[in-house]
This record gives structure tokens, sequence and C-alpha cells, in this order.
């Protein structure tokens, strides 16, 4: 066997390499495929528990904006860092108003909350279906922001 590898000291020094180097980018792609959070949202809600917002916060959101005039429905929910507030008007209300209701929602957060959270709002107006066209409106307010910026749908 020695005089062998001895014969063959080249090929036995390539092969002996080839196994080392086989071995470490195996290692290499186990740690990356296996190895890896299993939080879908990595470290990006680091700290959510400090500004945590429970599900009795959000269903008196939602009761209050069901008990606004004008207002035929009203959800609001939470995905990771992204509250949803998603509204349905009755047919005459137009986009200002509807706006302006959706704006009050945020008085039901805290400062903290606000400067944590990024908040989306989804306004939309049922139709009678006559000759008014229902709206559809969009509007974001990004922690850094202090005012909501909306689409121009509907106006």
């Amino acid at each position: 066997m020695k005089e062998l590898i001895k014969k063959h000291k080249k090929l036995a020094i390539a092969i002996g390499v080839s196994l080392i180097l086989l071995i470490i980018i195996i290692a290499f792609f186990a740690m990356l495929l296996i190895g890896g959070s299993s939080n879908k949202y990595g470290n990006r809600l680091d700290g959510i528990e400090e500004v945590e917002i429970t599900n009795d916060e959000l269903d008196t959101i939602t009761i209050e904006m069901k008990e606004k005039e004008g207002v035929k429905d009203a959800s609001v929910r939470i995905q990771g860092k992204i509250i949803n507030v998603i509204l349905t008007f009755n047919s005459d209300i137009d986009s200002a108003k509807a706006k302006e209701i959706a704006t009050s929602t945020l008085e039901s957060f805290s400062e903290e909350q606000l400067n944590f959270y990024n908040v989306q709002y989804f306004l939309t107006r049922e139709s009678t279906g006559e000759e008014d066209t229902p709206y559809v409106v969009t509007g974001n307010k990004h922690p850094s922001k202090e005012s909501i910026g909306w689409t121009n749908n509907g106006e």
C-alpha cells in the first residue's frame, strides 16, 4: 500500500485536497441552507415586544370606526410591523371625508406605537349601482412621517 501511495504521490495529494474541499463546501452549504432563522421576518421585528398592540386595542379601534357616521364596515389587523386599516364607506361619503375619518384612527395609537409601526389604509365606497363610482383610496403613514400619504384615486 505504501508503494502504491509513493508511486502515485501526486494523485494521492490531489484526491486528499479534493476530499477536504468537498467536505468544506458541503459544510458551508449545510450552514447556509439548513442553519437559518426560522422567523420569516428575520430581525426586522426586534423590539416589537416593547410596543406591542393587543387584540383588545385593535377590537376597540374597529368598534370605534364602525360607530362613525358613514362607515359601513371596518377592520384593523397587524402583520409584522404593519397595521392594516380597512374601511368601507356608504355611497354618500366622498373620498375627502373618508380620508378624514381614516386619519382619526391615529389618535387611538400611542406616540411610541406610531413611531414603530407602519400604518396602511385601504378605503372603499360601496356602489349603489347608479351613476356614482366606487373609489379605492390607499394611504400610508410611515413611522418617520407625521402625516399620511394618500393616493389620489376617487377624487
